[in-house]
């Protein structure tokens, strides 16, 4: 890891532990632009300013006290107009789950610093024209097709004039990923288990932190992660650890292809985060979390900090399906995914599959023109960034 990674996270360490504040001479411009990165800029802002070298550079201090102002004002009032629309569902006889965003953000030290997008809510199948008619009553529109919202895993709304961002979800993950059908089958009766937490329903602790975890696994194998995902989980945990079945947890995990890498997450909260919480002996692991920690840094939320690495997730994916079949992966099959992936962007292929061809055709035109403007063979470094990737996930045991 680089001199710059290992500060941020000794600053991210300081925020839930306290520690010794970094040396004077810091690269605080960097420090701040990977903070903005990671939409961690808030913690890590209210953690600096109390070092002496808040004086010394006041005016970079200043420029990074603005903005994390605006987004600590954003993400309440976010808050505020969620906590309404929530309550308006509920009146109306409605069910909705509500996942990760305002539970995970009550466990951090200061209100409303960690940052989210959107709210995601888990609705039954029975309740969702309900939950739709209803949304759109509150003035939130959405791009979905009427005729498609029966068959979307996913369906996004937005209010004008609001920061309200709302991703309604029929499943937790992706359903044209085969890697991830056994991933919605664990939840497949979730909402009769659900239980009320702060107000709002939502999964029981030990569900909701197996989701975590298991979220955080398919953003990896895909292109990245982000660090908030490893503060989610970690003070998941330590919050709700007696309501935690930590051997079962482990068993629903490996079964996932997914023990090793939950064992690493926690491992890099208690250790390299500071959130301090027992954990059996059975979760103790030898494999690094190094390499973890640099892939996360590197790729900001989700994987998303470039063009490479989004690409590179086509053969990420492709190396996961098939260690999951037996199959042998290959390029062609990244570049040329099934029907089942493609409708999920381009909804002609579910309604004519003879137009297959011409949707991998839009979706390799897409990607050639966004090649010019990086000035680089994107391609290729796609491809050796899905190979590093690939290595990692053999590290972590997620592929065999």
């Amino acid at each position: 890891m680089t001199l710059t990674e290992t500060q941020f996270l000794a600053l991210m360490r300081a925020a839930f532990a306290g520690g010794e504040p970094l040396p004077a001479d810091a690269d605080y411009n960097a420090l701040f632009a990977l903070a903005q990165q990671q939409k961690l800029l808030p913690v890590v802002f209210e953690t600096v300013s109390r070092f002496p070298a808040a004086e010394e550079h006041a005016a970079m201090f200043a420029t990074a006290k603005k903005q994390s102002i605006a987004q600590v004002f954003q993400q309440t009032m976010r808050t505020m107009q969620f906590s309404a629309l929530y309550g308006q569902l509920r009146a109306a006889g409605l069910h909705p789950l509500v996942v990760k965003g305002q539970l995970c953000s009550g466990l951090y030290p200061w209100a409303d610093h960690r940052l989210s997008g959107d709210d995601d809510l888990l609705i039954p199948d029975g309740e969702l024209a309900a939950c739709h008619q209803a949304l759109l009553a509150q003035g939130l529109t959405t791009d979905c097709p009427e005729e498609r919202l029966a068959e979307a895993d996913e369906i996004t709304y937005v209010k004008e004039g609001s920061v309200l961002r709302i991703e309604l979800h029929r499943r937790l993950f992706d359903s044209s990923e085969d890697a991830h059908d056994a991933l919605n089958e664990a939840f497949a009766d979730i909402h009769d288990r659900a239980v009320e937490v702060d107000g709002l329903l939502t999964m029981p602790p030990h569900e909701h932190l197996r989701y975590l975890i298991l979220h955080a696994y398919k953003h990896f194998v895909r292109s990245g992660i982000g660090l908030r995902q490893f503060c989610d989980i970690g003070l998941w945990a330590r919050a709700y650890h007696a309501q935690i079945d930590w051997e079962l947890l482990q068993t629903q995990c490996r079964s996932a292809h997914a023990g090793t890498f939950a064992a690493v997450a926690f491992a890099i909260a208690r250790e390299w985060l500071g959130i301090a919480f027992p954990l059996p002996e059975l979760w103790e692991t030898a494999v690094p979390a190094q390499p973890l920690l640099h892939d996360t840094l590197c790729g900001g939320v989700y994987g998303t900090s470039d063009l490479v690495r989004l690409h590179s997730a086509t053969v990420t994916l492709n190396a996961v399906k098939s260690s999951r079949t037996g199959r042998r992966s290959s390029v062609l099959s990244s570049l040329f995914p099934n029907r089942r992936y493609l409708a999920q962007r381009y909804p002609y292929v579910q309604k004519t599959p003879l137009l297959l061809p011409v949707a991998w055709g839009q979706r390799l035109a897409g990607y050639l023109r966004e090649r010019p403007q990086r000035g680089e063979n994107s391609a290729a470094a796609s491809l050796q960034l899905a190979r590093e990737r690939i290595a990692l996930m053999e590290l972590y045991e997620i592929i065999e």
